[in-house]
């Protein structure tokens, strides 16, 4: 099958688990045999003049302007698999598409001009309330500026439901069931949303847990970007002294962070890491905790954690303490109390969570899980 996978990319100036998913996703489809073409964008970050942040604003507000469909039209696809078109890319041109297409959405930016329901350090579900996206405007939750946020508040002014992804994509992937009830209660239709999760590449440790960095499984790992809503200063508030932490990532709270654990020897800060030393620090790890204070898809992290039988351990609310729910494979807090006891209990039961975590992985978030029901999607929408 002939497939053109549209995307517009996030800044490379930070990770981003969507253009990483992307790009797998990519190379997963070529690998099952399919012929793919990247049609892609790339947001900058930096100065930008005038003109462009005016054609970004009429791109997202009123869905006119910059559309690879001239190029797409030249690959004539089977089928059109788009994921994120903001900012770069219009939505008028999905109307002119001959061939089916669906759609993945990755984040919330639909429903919430912030993508992650989190406005002045808190959640907030005013827009989803109401139904409406005016709140956004008074709130200025896209970057701190009203300014910036009036051509999403235009765009998803009925939160997407009338938009173009709706009105023209045969199917709407989203990552988890919780995202799913959270479109349906916006007014997406049920009958166009399918559950499917993102993968991530087995890693060659996980067979070889106990062996690599940390060996002795003394320390908890954080890893993220160092930022307020993904609850790092919290966790670092209610951690307790006779339990070592590894901190792995950066971000604006990165001083912050430093001055905050001068004096503490139970907690270290490790920066940015490649992705492989990532994987050997979890597969050695006591476990994963994951503070997050926002709606995020699926956070490729928790995923990794995953593949090396590494537990998690959630803070209550956000998707990951969802799936550690349904799936048990650790434990859940909501205040620092429950905390220490999360850590106790997966301490405990540390060979119970690992067993599941893995069989969580193999069963749901490999690659070949990800190609079936991408496949059997694909073979409905072009029948």
């Amino acid at each position: 099958m002939k497939i053109a996978v549209v995307h517009s990319f996030y800044s490379q100036d930070a990770p981003s688990g969507e253009n990483s998913a992307v790009n797998s996703q990519v190379a997963a489809l070529t690998r099952a045999g399919h012929e793919v073409k990247l049609f892609s964008a790339q947001t900058t970050t930096g100065p930008q003049n005038i003109s462009y942040k005016l054609r970004a604003a009429m791109r997202v507000a009123f869905g006119s302007g910059t559309n690879p469909l001239t190029k797409i039209n030249r690959f004539k696809p089977d089928l059109v698999h788009i994921h994120n078109l903001f900012p770069n890319y219009s939505t008028n041109w999905l109307s002119k598409v001959k061939a089916p297409i669906i759609v993945s959405v990755h984040n919330y930016r639909y429903l919430c001009a912030a993508g992650t329901f989190f406005v002045g350090n808190q959640q907030c579900f005013t827009c989803l309330e109401k139904g409406n996206s005016r709140p956004a405007l008074a709130k200025k939750c896209y970057r701190g500026s009203g300014l910036a946020t009036l051509p999403l508040a235009i765009a998803n002014r009925d939160l997407g439901v009338s938009g173009s992804i709706v009105k023209y994509a045969k199917q709407i992937l989203v990552l988890t069931q919780e995202a799913k009830d959270v479109f349906v209660k916006a007014g997406w239709p049920s009958s166009q949303l399918q559950v499917v999760p993102n993968f991530i590449e087995t890693p060659k440790t996980r067979e070889n847990r106990h062996q690599g960095i940390n060996s002795k499984q003394d320390s908890w790992v954080y890893i993220g970007r160092l930022s307020s809503e993904k609850g790092i200063l919290e966790l670092l508030k209610d951690w307790p002294k006779g339990e070592k932490l590894s901190i792995i990532g950066d971000g604006p709270l990165l001083a912050q962070i430093e001055q905050r654990i001068i004096g503490a020897p139970n907690v270290e800060l490790l920066g940015r890491l490649e992705s492989k030393e990532i994987s050997g620090i979890l597969s050695n790890a006591k476990g994963m905790i994951f503070p997050s204070l926002v709606r995020e898809g699926l956070p490729l992290v928790f995923l990794e954690a995953l593949s090396v039988g590494c537990p998690t351990i959630a803070k209550d609310s956000n998707v990951v303490s969802h799936l550690v729910r349904q799936f048990n494979v650790g434990e859940v807090y909501s205040n620092g109390t429950q905390l220490s006891d999360a850590l106790i209990t997966v301490g405990k039961k540390s060979k119970e969570f690992q067993a599941r975590s893995l069989e969580l992985y193999k069963s749901e978030f490999t690659e070949e899980a990800w190609v079936s029901r991408v496949n059997a999607i694909y073979r409905s929408a072009t029948l």
